[in-house]
């Protein structure tokens, strides 16, 4: 009788990019020195709660265009 053992693993890497300009920040957890993480606002659910985001920055000049490219689209 032979047996076969197979071994079926696979390894997942998830990368974090800035949400302004798409920088690579590293894995999981933003590794980048330096890198801005904050959460802002992010609209209503279904039942009037407030909801935020979560947003990853490479750096001061990123979140500083973030915030004004939300800004100038709230106004219209």
């Amino acid at each position: 009788m032979k047996t076969f053992e197979l071994d079926f693993t696979s390894i997942a890497k998830t990368v974090t990019t800035c949400d302004h300009c798409g920088k690579q920040l590293g894995g999981r957890y933003v590794d980048k020195p330096g890198s801005i993480s904050m959460y802002l606002d992010d609209g209503e659910d279904s039942y009037g709660n407030k909801m935020t985001k979560e947003h990853l920055l490479c750096g001061e000049k990123c979140a500083r265009d973030h915030l004004n490219k939300r800004a100038n689209k709230a106004k219209g």
